[in-house]
């Protein structure tokens, strides 16, 4: 039976790709979902003499891979662009979780938010990193997605500068040994199921966003016919939405943490207030100012607890842990 040329060269170029291009970006992701995940809290410790053990390995390469072979398979059998990107956060997703073994763990289901979480983040930043460069060089060149991505040498070529952002937030995160997870905000976002459902929103939107904007100014070419100035302020306009939209998200957050925290610091007061003055009653002598003063505590604190019991009900209504 005769070799179809064709065939051998689809194969060929999904290897290639899957090798050169894919796999180190998917192993980005998983990277940075587990540093961020607290998988490698090792590095934390100064006797930490390997970043990975043997273990380690399988975790990582095996959503990695799994992740970069069906992506290109889908890439260089016509699948749509929108829909390669989706089953990408999807297949790295399913094999962080399935190496993760925390099915069983009764806080599975937060685990796998937090992973969702992390891998749409490192999402949004390779698609961020990608979109500084790639539609101008595409636009200069006049090439399009499609002859780009049947030039293996050249995709992989065109791949480096977004590698080395991403791997430089690598790098970032373990020279600090994880330090973005003692951030305060982080704490505040998954105490928090109303704000860590916020949270996933917005990436969701964000994530959306940009590939809905990568198809139409990338694969629908939209912005040919506009100047280098034109496309250069839309193309900035785009890369800024997700960071505005993200920090619209942190702004609220702080507001909300610290008004509530306003709000317990103002009833602590008021009963310091109250057991300060029956004291200095008690001292004096005046038991009629006492009995006054305890019929005023008793008030108080009934205040502050109708206060706490309404400001519980609002945080279980919100869903905090």
């Amino acid at each position: 039976m005769p070799v179809d040329p064709v065939q051998i060269t689809t194969i060929y170029k999904i290897m290639m790709n899957t090798l050169l291009v894919s796999i180190p970006e998917e192993i980005y992701f998983v990277l940075f979902t587990y540093i961020m995940m607290g998988e490698f809290d090792q590095w934390m410790y100064g006797d930490c003499k390997k970043l990975f053990q043997p273990w380690d390995y399988p975790r990582i390469l095996v959503p990695a891979v799994s992740a970069a072979l069906v992506s290109n398979i889908l890439l260089y059998t016509g699948a749509d662009m929108s829909i390669i990107s989706l089953v990408i956060i999807l297949v790295l997703f399913a094999g962080i979780v399935a190496m993760g073994d925390i099915l069983n763990n009764a806080a599975a289901l937060r685990w796998m938010g937090k992973a969702l979480i992390y891998l749409l983040f490192a999402a949004l930043f390779l698609t961020f990193c990608e979109f500084l460069y790639i539609p101008f060089f595409l636009y200069g060149t006049g090439m399009t997605v499609a002859e780009l991505n049947n030039d293996t040498l050249l995709k992989f070529l065109i791949s480096l500068p977004g590698r080395v952002m991403e791997y430089s937030l690598i790098v970032y995160l373990v020279a600090h040994k994880r330090s973005l997870l003692k951030a305060r905000l982080l704490k505040m976002v998954f105490e928090s199921k109303a704000l860590t459902a916020l949270t996933l929103g917005a990436l969701l939107t964000d994530a959306c966003f940009m590939i809905f904007m990568a198809r139409l100014v990338g694969n629908e070419r939209a912005l040919a016919a506009f100047s280098a100035e034109v496309r250069f302020a839309v193309i900035l306009g785009i890369c800024l939405f997700p960071p505005v939209n993200l920090a619209t998200l942190v702004g609220c957050t702080y507001f909300v943490h610290n008004r509530a925290a306003a709000q317990k610091k103002e009833a602590a007061d008021r009963i310091r207030k109250i057991v300060k003055v029956v004291k200095t009653c008690a001292e004096n002598g005046s038991t009629v100012n006492v009995f006054w003063k305890l019929n005023g505590l008793y008030t108080g604190l009934e205040g502050v607890a109708n206060d706490l019991y309404q400001q519980k009900g609002l945080n279980k209504k919100g869903g905090e842990r």
